[in-house]
């Protein structure tokens, strides 16, 4: 891969950080790992020092590597080169964050070996699904239904009053189930929960 000069690959990395929600991977062609955008912690948790070297492999489901293959396969087999549009491979596949947990990402790449100023295959992920379990992981997995609820009106910004009211609850058993969300799903206050939320939804 052509290297850059520092200061440009800092200014890259900041307007990645701040505008572009997927994450960004770029890999040789054996899908070994040579960067990871800032991005990237925010769907999987990982940072790029416990990343870049790596197969990517690694973090794909072993029932998923097939697919990855004959992805990989088309993708090699179409235009690389500087010319032209670049052409796109688009799966979806189970991907493994830094807790163990294994989530649905969507995944775009594109082929660049042959681009002299790339000379790898950009990936971009995402995750999708439910934002709690997005999150939280196997945590989230243990509220009740209720709880759930309580957490998805909160996220919209519904008071406690409000959501006594909307769920003909009393505010002291509204207020219980947040001491019991708080406590299962580890965070210290409703800020906290909140903020997680979003950047698993992509808006933090």
């Amino acid at each position: 891969m052509t290297s850059v000069a520092a200061p440009v690959v800092a200014r890259v990395e900041r307007a990645l950080a701040r505008c572009v929600s997927d994450a960004i991977v770029l890999t040789n062609g054996d899908l070994v790992i040579e960067y990871m955008s800032p991005s990237a912690v925010e769907v999987g948790g990982w940072l790029p020092s416990q990343i870049e070297g790596r197969s990517a492999l690694e973090l794909v489901h072993p029932e998923d590597h097939l697919l990855v293959a004959e992805a990989l396969e088309r993708l090699k087999a179409k235009n690389s080169g500087q010319s032209g549009p670049v052409s796109i491979e688009a799966i979806s596949l189970r991907a493994k964050m830094i807790g163990g947990d294994w989530v649905t990402v969507d995944v775009r790449a594109a082929n660049l070996l042959d681009d002299p100023g790339v000379g790898g295959i950009i990936v971009l992920f995402a995750a999708v699904g439910d934002p709690l379990d997005l999150a939280f992981g196997e945590a989230a997995r243990r509220l009740t239904p209720r709880e759930r609820e309580v957490v998805y009106m909160i996220t919209d910004g519904y008071r406690v009053s409000t959501i006594a009211r909307e769920l003909g609850l009393a505010a002291s058993t509204v207020r219980n189930h947040l001491s019991a969300i708080f406590h299962k799903l580890g965070v210290a206050n409703q800020s906290q929960l909140v903020e997680q939320l979003a950047r698993a939804a992509g808006r933090g």
